[in-house]
């Protein structure tokens, strides 16, 4: 079974950036007499894009919301997350590599709950900009994970840009951190390798396959392990 294409979740599978955004809510949040610990954050926002995030928010506390409302917290979200990574912010162990190695060989896709400016702002950050061939953000779809649309869009666009590739979602392997991404990914009928930088591998206990880190992994390897499924 050949690899058809690598589709990457971006917060806590690229870069480690998930107490990031944690920080830029905090932030907006806290001006309105409110707050979130990091453990209710894991547990009920992450993996949801923005407006997701602000509408459970208001949902939580009972607050009525509108449209403008919500935006003004996006945008003043962006601005607080734009200043925690000119802090810094870093790659994950292996992801360097095996997006370089990937890059040229394989079409390779970010698939993320983030918003584009947030996710080009990063890439641009950790100098990996331009070696992807799309980049689906949280911003660009109606529903967000653990609803498929933005992996099959990723799908969608790869196999526009390489109509000889003949893409097969089946051949295509996500790599998630999150119970949402993964049925995202698994809903738009891709193979799941998870990585527990989020999460315990019990948490992702419904991906294909599950490493503790993406150091050593390589397209072989990969492509290794989809085959491994057909035999």
């Amino acid at each position: 079974m050949q690899l058809s294409a690598v589709i990457f979740d971006f917060d806590g599978v690229l870069v480690d950036t998930e107490r990031l955004h944690w920080g830029a809510v905090c932030d907006v949040i806290r001006p309105l007499d409110r707050d979130i610990k990091w453990e209710a954050y894991l547990a009920t926002l992450v993996g949801f894009n923005d407006r997701e995030t602000f509408e459970i928010l208001h949902r939580e506390w009972g607050v009525d919301y509108d449209e403008t409302n919500i935006q003004f917290l996006i945008d003043a979200k962006a601005r607080f997350f734009a200043d925690h990574v000119d802090r810094g912010v870093q790659l994950y162990p292996g992801v360097d590599a095996l997006v370089r190695a990937l890059a040229g060989c394989v079409p390779v896709a970010v698939c993320s709950g983030a918003s584009r400016a947030d996710i080009e702002a990063v890439l641009a950050r950790v100098d990996l900009d331009g070696l992807f061939d799309v980049i689906i953000a949280g911003d660009e779809v109606r529903c967000g994970k653990p609803a498929p649309e933005g992996y099959r869009l990723a799908i969608d666009r790869l196999s526009e840009r390489q109509p000889d590739a003949h893409l097969e979602p089946a051949r295509c392997v996500a790599i998630e951190d999150t119970p949402t991404g993964i049925l995202a990914a698994r809903a738009a009928g891709t193979k799941v390798l998870a990585v527990t930088n989020t999460f315990s591998d019990t948490e992702l206990s419904e991906a294909t396959w599950i490493v503790n880190e993406l150091s050593g992994m390589t397209p072989a390897a990969l492509a290794t392990m989809l085959n491994r499924l057909s035999d």
